[in-house]
């Protein structure tokens, strides 16, 4: 097969159109024009060219008059349009090309895409001059991925090579994403701190054929979860195999969900865990038995269901959920995906995410994102943001899609009607939620808040049990409404709790976590023709294996046998036939075991209750329902009677430790919007399973000749150190005084930390401090968090002294030295981070001593550092700036600049007025890097850095 080269490899560039094609598209559009009174006579490659030049039928019978009177105006901008757009080539054996026809040929004729890992091919893929081996397939459930020469394909990059910093991507026409509505919407859900894939157009050619303008979208991935500065983790999305299938006949959600990268997270215990702690979770909610706080991020879903209400982006909720599992909250977060926009005009509410929001605090997040929404679609300056992002798209795309639907911006008019709809939707009636933690308590507590008004104190009218109606006003304060972080929540007080003798009978649904505790069951087919009847699922409750068999019809079943390896298996408490109704499950204890791989082979086999025709079911390796949220919580009255040494000072929401040397047998739980308040010679010793998780603000007092100090009992058995989670209203710590001694990472259930001393979404001040003896991956993890580091001493740490990731903040006058004993660790780790650094002192360093990576940027002055394997090291995109500074006694490098992940770009390091002295070798620079030292360019060399690690965390270039 002929493969040419785009003439231009990384632009394009569309000459002016003669006046014959201008004619031409003309005579297109009034042909167009003319024919669509008459749908049903179209032949199916007119219609098919009208779609792929954008041509939307629902945009045009919204308004055909306007739409129509557009036609002509758009042909005229779409001359010499397409602007300046990158290049990506892709070559493909003829022998792969006919087996991707193939595929396509068996999905047009069964009108739907069935995918699987055997469907991908080899392929080149050429882009800035590069060429990079890949694996790709057809992507897409609809046939509108595979549309005249438009095909959509997913793509993954082989070995370790990436494309604009990505491994795993799609591209696909745009038309599937509504052009560049997609990418629009995603501005402004990064803006409200929601995640979202890379989103941008290419110009394309496919075996030297151009296929135009295709969209690039990242798919989900570690790269994807590092650029949007998160922690690694998983992601969940509703496997839909089975619906498109036609395989099931109902879909149920808690039983579909499904990871990316399967493989790859067996691998690995961190992301096992997170994975069976993400569908635990989910599952329980669910089921009804965990309410949406503790499933999900509260204040991240309420805004995303927000913005997916007014800009009708409800196709997202569907099959295309898409969730991140945060690990360092153990919370789900809601990712931008597949959105349709002016899909879906109705709040979709009875899906996983939408039914999130039922009885929950999300509600007020959504009402205070309506309100902010408002404010910014009457903003100028925002409309201006957006309506350029929009402008530059619209002119990459008018070019070929002449008759695509008007840009975004002529959405913003319908936005805010929908604003205007959602704000009169909002009863007079207050939403009235009870406390999920006593509900049935006597007497009932709860709160109520009125949207139109949230900062009022609300009132509302129920029965009694005696048939009285009463009036209640919710005027008091509640303390577990703290929990929710009420400045995000748009509300100002607590003031709006209520008391009743007990629960009524009006107010049992708002006690209970969910409406519908099991999402809508989709009916798939109306004729009983079943690929299975049941599903099988194992997963591991508390070290014993569970088998749960699941019924998904409409019919009672009879479960005739379980077989493992061809064997019955044993199941004690059950007699065959086992009759199970519709709806309901069982649940088989197995044996004591943690291994689940070793779990297969078990099948299942069951029968409609009255028929004859058997159906086998495998088992298939889940995870299952958690009792709770690994995540300790408490509420600051609870805190003040578990522990002698608190006092609750509920005026200034503070939780104050007496002075004095106390024996901490429990962890301190510190609630949202409370202080932790400690003084200055105060002393704390922690058994072992104890530490401080704090939501709220630290407050330690010492002074450095009278200390703060933070100790295990037996120095030997590390306590469990100090973790403050603050959430997106950035809660401020300060510690001044204070030394901390013998602390490791907390680890409970699947829930952990790395950092023995853990500062998350915090404001941080810390001041005339000691960290000692640390054993964790990091003494200190500063995590999106602005900081203010004086003299600190971290001394005596087995892995990393501080470890920075995506924050901001300056260090200065401290030491960091005895670093990494344990065999390797840096002083200073800084991840897609700005940090100042000054006057520093650092000695005794296993690994490097000062290491900037993933996009940061670290200036540096006055920096001493004597005795490590590598001093200065700038790599994945980052820049290091350090003058003043002496560097000695280095056994690798000095200054060192590559790049470690190739998702990344090089590294780059200016050192002015350096002094050296015992070092082997100043600086090495690889290919690509750059660095400047005392004025002078470093000659960069070719060398890996998969060899830089050995044994004891030395450093071994190889050349």
């Amino acid at each position: 097969m002929m493969r040419v080269s785009p003439s231009h490899p990384t632009k394009t560039n569309q000459p002016i159109q003669s006046k014959l094609r201008l004619t031409a598209m003309g005579l297109c559009a009034i042909f167009f024009l003319g024919i669509l009174g008459f749908n049903s006579s179209i032949n199916n490659a007119i219609q098919e060219w009208l779609r792929l030049k954008g041509f939307y039928l629902s945009y045009f019978l919204d308004d055909p008059a306007s739409y129509a009177q557009a036609v002509p105006v758009n042909i005229l901008k779409s001359i010499g349009g397409g602007g300046e757009l990158p290049v990506l080539a892709l070559d493909i054996k003829f022998k792969n090309w006919k087996k991707l026809e193939q595929k396509r040929r068996k999905a047009l004729t069964g009108g739907t895409l069935i995918t699987s890992d055997d469907d991908y091919v080899r392929a080149t893929l050429r882009y800035e001059d590069k060429a990079v081996r890949v694996k790709l397939r057809l992507k897409g459930d609809h046939l509108d991925h595979l549309m005249g020469n438009k095909w959509s394909f997913r793509i993954k990059v082989s070995g370790k090579d990436r494309i604009w910093g990505m491994r795993r991507f799609s591209i696909q026409n745009p038309r599937t994403r509504r052009f560049q509505s997609e990418p629009v919407f995603y501005e402004m859900l990064k803006d409200y701190g929601i995640l979202t894939p890379r989103y941008f157009f290419v110009r394309t050619y496919v075996n030297g054929e151009d296929i135009g303008v295709m969209a690039i979208e990242e798919h989900f991935s570690k790269e994807m979860i590092e650029h949007n500065r998160r922690k690694e983790s998983v992601f969940l999305r509703i496997d839909e195999r089975g619906y498109f299938s036609h395989k099931q006949y109902k879909f149920q959600y808690d039983s579909n969900l499904k990871s990316f990268q399967h493989s790859t997270i067996w691998k690995s215990k961190e992301l096992l865990e997170d994975y069976e702690t993400a569908i635990g979770l989910v599952r329980s909610f669910l089921a009804g038995d965990l309410p949406a706080g503790r499933v999900f991020d509260e204040v991240l879903m309420g805004r995303f269901l927000a913005l997916v209400d007014v800009w009708g982006a409800g196709h997202g909720l569907y099959f295309n959920t898409r969730m991140y599992y945060n690990p360092i909250i153990a919370r789900l977060e809601p990712v931008g995906f597949d959105s349709n926009i002016g899909e879906e005009t109705d709040f979709p509410g009875s899906q996983v995410l939408g039914i999130s929001i039922k009885s929950s605090a999300m509600r007020l997040v959504y009402a205070d994102t309506i309100r902010n929404l408002k404010s910014q679609f009457s903003d100028p300056s925002y409309i201006d943001k957006l309506d350029s992002i929009d402008a530059k798209f619209e002119a990459q795309l008018r070019g070929e899609f002449f008759l695509k639907p008007p840009p975004v911006k002529s959405l913003f008019e319908s936005f805010r009607r929908r604003i205007k709809e959602i704000e009169e939707s909002w009863s007079e009636e207050p939403i009235v939620i009870g406390s999920f933690d006593e509900c049935d308590a006597k007497p009932f507590r709860g709160w109520a808040v009125d949207l139109r008004n949230p900062n009022d104190s609300a009132e509302f009218e129920y029965l009694s049990d005696n048939g009285t109606q009463r009036t209640i006003y919710a005027n008091q304060s509640e303390l577990g409404f703290h929990k929710l972080g009420l400045r995000e929540l748009g509300i100002d007080s607590d003031k709006h709790g209520f008391t009743i003798p007990q629960r009524t009978k009006n107010l049992n649904l708002h006690c209970s976590y969910i409406t519908n505790p099991q999402t809508d069951l989709l009916t798939l087919s109306d004729k009983p023709d079943y690929f299975a009847l049941v599903d099988a699922l194992i997963y591991v409750d508390n070290n014993h294996s569970v088998l749960e068999i699941i019924n998904t019809t409409l019919h009672p079943i009879n479960i005739h046998s379980v077989h493992r390896d061809g064997m019955p298996l044993k199941m004690p408490g059950y007699r065959m036939p086992i009759l199970l109704h519709p709806d309901t499950n069982i649940l088989i204890s197995l044996q004591k075991t943690e291994d689940l791989p070793s779990l297969g082979g078990i099948v299942v086999a069951s029968t409609i209750q009255g028929k004859n025709i058997e159906y086998l079911t495998n088992a298939r390796i889940y995870a299952g329902p958690l009792s709770t949220n690994p995540v300790p919580d408490s509420d600051a009255k609870e805190q003040a009677e578990l522990h002698s040494f608190l006092s609750l000072d509920e005026k200034s929401k503070t939780l104050n430790i007496s002075t004095g040397t106390w024996h901490i047998t429990a962890p301190i739980i510190v609630p949202a919007g409370y202080t932790l308040s400690i003084k200055k010679g105060t002393t704390l010793h922690f058994d072992p399973n104890c530490g401080i998780v704090s939501f709220g603000s630290l407050s330690f007092n010492g002074k450095l000749e009278d200390p703060i100090l933070l100790d295990a009992v037996i120095p030997e058995k590390y306590w469990k150190g100090i973790v403050v989670l603050g959430k997106h209203e950035k809660v401020a710590s300060h510690l001044h005084g204070v030394v901390i001694r013998n602390a490791t990472n907390i680890e409970q259930g699947k829930w952990r930390q790395t950092g023995g001393v853990v500062f998350y979404r915090s404001n941080l001040e810390i001041n005339d401090s000691r960290i000692e003896n640390g054993n964790s991956e990091d003494a200190i993890n500063i995590i999106q968090s602005r900081f203010d580091i004086r003299n600190l001493t971290i001394d005596n740490s087995t892995s990393d002294a501080l470890d920075i990731d995506f924050s901001e903040g300056s260090i200065s006058n401290s030491v960091f030295q005895n670093i990494g004993y344990a065999g390797g660790g840096d002083a200073i780790d800084v991840s897609g981070s700005k940090v100042i650094l000054r006057d520093l002192v650092i000695r005794n360093v296993n690994d490097k001593a000062l290491s900037a990576g993933e996009r940061s940027q670290v200036s540096a002055s006055n920096i001493k550092i004597n005795n490590s394997s590598i001093g200065v090291a700038s790599k994945d995109s980052s820049h290091v700036s350090i003058s003043n500074s002496l560097i000695t006694e280095i056994q690798v490098a000095g200054l060192m600049a590559y790049v470690k992940k190739q998702e990344y770009g090089p590294g780059s390091i200016k050192a002015d007025n350096i002094v050296f002295s015992n070092t082997i070798l100043e600086a090495k620079v690889q290919t690509g890097s750059r660095t400047l030292l005392n004025g002078v360019e470093i000659t960069p060399e070719n060398f890996g850095v998969e060899q830089l690690y050995k044994k004891l965390g030395k450093l071994e270039i190889a050349n």
